[in-house]
């Protein structure tokens, strides 16, 4: 097994506030801005890197807000992952059944039908079928794998880091 290796994510705080979204009268959800900033950096992240997340600052800063706010942000995440990945499997068992309801009445309905009508149906089926698939090849793979990446957050670690 290999040793796993450190990604760091370095991130620059002028001013608290800017951490925090100003919608937010609880001040415990994280900015469009740091969670856009926290997204981007995770996609250069090589696969089953752990996360630590620097904070530098001229001032010092209230970790414990700050980490309430990114357990909440993963949290948030996490669930719309789970509600993301549940549709999507659901989805494609619909399209599965539908595709194969479709091919059963293409080829028992072949001889009844005209030969265009009986095409379509198949295609149809086929399609559905197609689709289904393709959740289960691109789609639910890549809902995992943000998955990953939410668990390394979580299991990640901060520090501040006080600029001179």
């Amino acid at each position: 097994m290999l040793p796993e290796m450190d990604f760091t994510i370095k991130l620059k705080i002028d001013d608290e506030e800017k951490l925090y979204d100003s919608f937010d009268p609880s001040g415990i959800t994280l900015s469009g801005d740091v969670v856009s900033y926290l997204e981007d950096c995770i996609y250069d992240r090589k696969l089953g890197e752990s996360v630590t997340l620097e904070l530098f600052s001229k001032k010092n800063i209230d970790m414990d807000h700050f980490t309430k706010a990114l357990d909440k942000f993963l949290e948030k995440k996490e669930e719309r992952l789970k509600r993301e990945h549940l549709k999507n499997k659901l989805n494609s068992y619909r399209l599965l059944v539908i595709g194969i309801i479709f091919v059963i009445i293409g080829i028992v309905f072949a001889s009844k039908l005209n030969a265009v009508l009986a095409a379509i149906v198949s295609t149809i089926g086929s399609f559905s079928i197609w689709e289904a698939s393709n959740v289960w090849l691109q789609i639910i793979p890549e809902l995992r794998k943000e998955m990953l990446v939410i668990n390394k957050l979580q299991k990640g670690k901060s520090k501040l880091i006080i600029e001179d």
